[in-house]
């Protein structure tokens, strides 16, 4: 083999070597930008999620209630968990005195007396009227115990009372325990998100963005598994706490 014909083999190779190595480049290069995208549209869908979630939760005002529904509906069901929602739920069944309220998610040691020295309300009121359940732990167990008190009672349609950034999560519970009875939302609003002043509040960023991730987290049940999103929701707690 003469030295031009080793030469000539020698600069094919280094060509092809340079031409795969042009292509592993050019392959590298489409996958980070492509990964680029994809991280900046899942940060987009994020974003507009979040903002829809906020949105949603501002628009969940004592103006927003359908009285004519509330009037109409079978009972009552007020998740414990937050400020004025009891005395909101016992006001609601006070203005119509053929109602029954659950109340779900009371801590086992409470009693009727606590509850009404804690809400300044009159011990009488609830003892006649009123249910308790002890089992519900979250959301989740908020939403089995009243499906089961609903098919007790028969009811075909309930008011649930919470606050307005954990409505739309309980409702999404709600509607599957429950998918053949009636909601009506009767939100308590903690936070007031109907302006642009709530966004100099950390404790209501704090409470948007760890109810949202456990609505998200909800919303993927269905994938996800009860036990996962459970233990996700559990996590948020201790870390916000």
């Amino acid at each position: 083999m003469t030295t031009d014909t080793m030469d000539d083999q020698l600069e094919g190779e280094e060509r092809k070597r340079g031409v795969f190595t042009r292509l592993v480049l050019g392959l590298l290069s489409v996958l980070w930008i492509a990964l680029v995208l994809a991280l900046f549209a899942a940060v987009a869908l994020i974003v507009g999620s979040f903002a829809k979630f906020t949105y949603d939760a501002s628009q969940m005002t004592a103006q927003s209630v359908d009285q004519d529904a509330v009037q109409a509906a079978d009972g009552i069901v007020v998740l414990t968990g937050g400020a004025d929602r009891i005395k909101e739920a016992v006001g609601l069944m006070q203005r119509d005195g053929d109602k029954r309220l659950l109340i779900t998610g009371v801590n086992p040691q409470t009693d009727l007396d606590a509850i009404a020295r804690t809400n300044d309300l009159d011990e009488a009121v609830l003892t006649c009227c009123v249910d308790i359940d002890r089992t519900a732990l979250d959301t989740i167990g908020n939403a089995q115990a009243a499906a089961l008190w609903a098919e007790e009672k028969g009811y075909s349609s309930i008011v649930v009372v919470t606050s307005n950034i954990h409505m739309r999560r309980s409702m999404l519970e709600f509607s599957r325990a429950m998918p053949a009875v009636r909601l009506v939302a009767a939100p308590v609003e903690v936070h007031d998100l109907s302006g642009l002043d709530w966004m100099q509040d950390r404790t209501a960023w704090r409470a948007l963005i760890t109810e949202y991730g456990k609505y998200a987290a909800a919303r993927l049940r269905t994938y996800l598994g009860e036990d996962l999103v459970r233990w996700a929701a559990t996590r948020m707690i201790q870390r916000t706490a």
